[in-house]
């Protein structure tokens, strides 16, 4: 007689038999139909079962069933649907609340002036320049906590970057109107609704003044300018070098225009007022010298060095620059070498003046140092109030500021030209701070800085009103560095500072 097991049996088949030696869970008696023993038997593998139809807390029920509404919030929960909806007061609809996304990007960005004006300058370009206020707000979200106004619903990072015409009133008015219009709608804003917000906001604040202004919420940016004003916005490849642009929107061509980063790029952002029809933000002077700044995250260095480099083509009108980058935050590399700060401190210092700090590694900063160590050049500016010195050289100073900016940027490009190896020598040829007067490494050293006390310093000096020592920009700017590195230009109510730490 032919075996009955010649063909292949189910696991059914195999548990009837007696034939299987497998010691499966489902022979225990417990299988699919008996599935209210194990409930009787393990109570607490389900447990969990019905909390997906569970209120989530801070809810409470409406006269709508189904319908949970959140006070502190003003959002409602809707039990069929599982969905977190708003009220919008101006429609009389319910709305999908969108919930905003940190995205892994980075912002920087920075802005200079010139005031230099010849005696025809008449233009209405010129008188917008002339009154001109640059404004960089990289965080949008701590305007609109200040405002007490919901932003939870907007991308991260949040920033603005804008030349103002109107003068402070309009540069004031324009980010806290634009903070609560964006605030108003809590759904998902669109390409075209935040463009047109931007452009509603704008017609309310500025009036006939020249404005030009770029938003940018997590990895879009909107552009929108005025007659008299201009914008350029270009999307690149993210590399240590600096790629051609695979994307360009400016105001030659439209008033308004939009940009979304892609993956592995980065985009670069600039406003300008002055120098229309002349090229201040055409494509050679933006790729010449902001782009060129930019890749290496210094902002402020490529707005001096745009409008210094309008000054020497014949420009003589008042001018205006705002710039800034978004880059991802793998991006944020040296551009020259293509390391991570972290692979190149070695190199910058062997002197064991330079290896005694805190370096915070395991503490409460995630890694970060708790004291750095700085050195300077400093290049002091007249002020309005009593003479200013120079306590190296005990001569009164008499430069502007932007006379300042244009020293150190010439400065800079030196010191870059042979990286950095005659810091010590210029500091000490140079430098209008104390610091230049010690010898040897330590020309220009600033000595450690605390993170914890030198903040608390700041603090508690300004409650008495006496001008702390380390003015809190170059505080700030400190703790922003990996060792070796050199900050984007730093200017204070002191003057204009390079730094570069050393530990």
């Amino acid at each position: 007689m032919a075996n009955k097991f010649s063909a292949v049996l189910t696991a059914k088949q195999e548990r009837q038999a007696g034939v299987s030696s497998a010691n499966i869970w489902y022979t225990s008696g417990n299988s699919g139909k008996d599935l209210w023993k194990l409930k009787a038997n393990n109570p607490e593998l389900f447990a969990k079962q019905g909390a997906g139809d569970a209120v989530p807390s801070g809810f409470e029920e409406t006269d709508k069933a189904g319908w949970y509404y959140n006070r502190a919030d003003k959002i409602f929960w809707v039990q069929s649907t599982r969905q977190l909806l708003w009220f919008d007061e101006e429609t009389g609809e319910h709305k999908e609340l969108y919930e905003g996304q940190a995205l892994p990007l980075v912002f920087g960005g920075g802005a200079a002036s010139s005031s230099e004006a010849s005696a025809a300058s008449g233009t209405s370009g010129a008188s917008g320049a002339k009154n001109a206020k640059t404004v960089v707000i990289p965080d949008l979200h701590r305007v609109a906590s200040a405002l007490k106004t919901d932003f939870a619903h907007i991308d991260k990072p949040a920033a603005m970057l804008g030349v103002f015409g109107g003068g402070e009133m309009t540069a004031r008015a324009f980010p806290e109107k634009l903070v609560k219009r964006l605030g108003a709608s809590r759904s998902c804003w669109s390409e075209e609704k935040l463009r047109t917000a931007v452009e509603s906001v704008l017609q309310e604040t500025a009036g006939a003044s020249p404005v030009s202004v770029v938003v940018i919420i997590g990895c879009r940016a909107t552009a929108v300018t005025t007659e008299g004003a201009a914008f350029r916005l270009t999307m690149r490849p993210q590399g240590n070098s600096l790629p051609p642009p695979s994307s360009t929107a400016s105001s030659a061509s439209s008033s308004n225009a939009s940009l979304s980063l892609k993956d592995g790029h980065c985009l670069y952002a600039a406003c300008s007022l002055g120098g229309q029809g002349k090229g201040l933000l055409g494509e050679e002077a933006f790729e010449s010298s902001l782009a060129s700044q930019l890749v290496k995250g210094w902002a402020r260095t490529g707005s001096i060095t745009l409008l210094r480099s309008a000054r020497q083509s014949g420009l003589t009108e008042p001018l205006a620059v705002v710039c800034a980058r978004l880059v991802p935050t793998e991006g944020t590399r040296d551009a020259q070498s293509g390391e991570l700060p972290a692979k190149r401190l070695k190199a910058a210092s062997t002197s064991p003046i330079f290896t005694a700090g805190t370096t915070g590694a395991s503490g409460q900063n995630g890694g970060k140092a708790d004291q750095v160590r700085l050195r300077q050049i400093l290049l002091r500016v007249a002020a309005s109030g009593p003479p200013v010195m120079d306590p190296v050289r005990r001569k009164q100073v008499k430069r502007s500021q932007e006379e300042a900016e244009a020293d150190m940027l010439q400065i800079l490009q030196n010191l870059e030209a042979d990286s950095m190896k005659s810091f010590q020598k210029v500091c000490r040829e140079r430098s209008e701070c104390q610091s230049a007067l010690k010898g040897g490494e330590l020309a220009g050293d600033m000595g450690w800085l605390d993170r914890v006390k030198g903040v608390g310093i700041q603090q508690d000096r300004a409650k008495q009103g006496v001008r702390p020592q380390v003015p809190a920009a170059v505080l700030k700017a400190a703790f922003e560095l990996a060792v070796g590195e050199v900050h984007d230009l730093v200017t204070t109510e002191v003057g204009v500072h390079l730094l570069q730490r050393t530990a």
